[in-house]
């Protein structure tokens, strides 16, 4: 029987709020969570979600986790060997006859940083709603902002007095590589370095206005977005090397 949508990176930062959209949305029958963890199973069946373990470093769980699937959302993954991952993904969903595959991208200077939880429902809408084959889809806030000015935004909520240093790549990844807590290797900071240096060319700035049109709504400005956060929880710590609720995002529809 066909899957008529598969969701990848169900427990991370957009894929959990694509899912949320379909669980409020959409029958339970048509749609399924897709994590790397096979021990996941019961963060999603407890819920009454059928899962599927898809791991994009295995051949065999792509072979198997996408049979059937009709409309595929391929959250991409991080790190130095991304690229090797993704060609292993959109080669699997050719050969298991996956009809449209939903990509998306991560990403001092402006950027148009975008709310998650928006960006999960807008990813949402559109795999329901169909269209934009082919197509490259941005989804951003109707705003830019900077790190400087979110530093700013975080004294004023809190009360605390973080300065924003810039560094030198060298230092950053040195920093980086030497204090994370979770034990990411250098390459990995080397990546992230990267969208810094996009970021200092305005590479990040485009506001587009598809994701309100999508949304029915304004999109939540970044800054309200983090004012909000803190507001609601002063003490929030934001991890090392993303901001859990602000992401900036573009997909290609095929």
């Amino acid at each position: 029987m066909a899957l008529r949508y598969l969701i990848t990176g169900a427990t991370g930062g957009l894929g959990k709020h694509v899912l949320n959209y379909f669980v409020e949305n959409i029958p339970f029958s048509e749609f399924a969570a897709a994590s790397s963890n096979s021990q996941n199973i019961s963060k999603f069946e407890d819920r009454g979600i059928a899962f599927r373990h898809v791991n994009y470093d295995d051949p065999q769980s792509l072979e198997t986790g996408l049979r059937d699937v009709e409309n595929l959302l391929f959250v991409s993954s991080s790190g130095y060997s991304r690229g090797e991952q993704h060609a292993r993904v959109i080669n699997a969903a050719k050969k298991a006859g996956v009809k449209h595959t939903t990509v998306t991208l991560p990403a001092d200077g402006e950027v148009a940083f975008t709310s998650r939880p928006e960006l999960g429902e807008a990813t949402a809408r559109i795999m329901i709603r169909g269209g934009y084959e082919n197509q490259i889809v941005l989804f951003t806030a109707e705003e830019t902002t900077t790190a400087k000015e979110l530093v700013d935004i975080l004294n004023d909520s809190t009360g605390r007095q973080v300065k924003l240093n810039l560094v030198s790549r060298e230092e950053y990844l040195d920093t980086h590589s030497i204090h994370d807590q979770r034990g990411k290797p250098r390459e990995h900071f080397e990546w992230i370095a990267t969208i810094w240096d996009e970021i200092t060319k305005e590479s990040l700035r485009t506001i587009h206005p598809l994701m309100h049109e999508i949304l029915g709504r304004e999109p939540t400005k970044p800054r309200d977005a983090v004012r909000k956060l803190l507001t609601d929880n002063k003490d929030y710590t934001f991890l090392q090397d993303c901001m859990q609720e602000l992401a900036i995002s573009d997909s290609r529809i095929s």
